[in-house]
């Protein structure tokens, strides 16, 4: 793979990202395909069918690059209103 160093910013004005590894990937076995020399920790990526029923989840890179680990989400946070402000 070519590399090209940039001094400058760039504003990319297209659809769709500019990284590759930004991209969700249809399953976990799909995650193994980006190389490992392109990961790194806190790396997340969307996948769209982990096998679980529940959806599109990410997963991410925390402590070994050979490693993916669910994203715990908000989602499992219990949100009942009893936090509301009164004014």
């Amino acid at each position: 793979m070519s590399t090209i160093n940039y001094s400058d910013q760039l504003n990319y004005i297209s659809k769709g990202y500019i990284d590759a590894k930004m991209q969700p990937v249809a399953t976990i076995k799909d995650l193994d395909n980006i190389p490992r020399s392109q990961r790194f920790f806190g790396l997340t990526v969307t996948v769209l069918d982990d096998g679980s029923g529940l959806g599109p989840r990410d997963y991410w890179i925390t402590t070994n690059t050979a490693r993916w680990v669910l994203k715990e989400s908000s989602s499992s946070v219990k949100i009942d209103g009893g936090d509301t402000e009164k004014i």
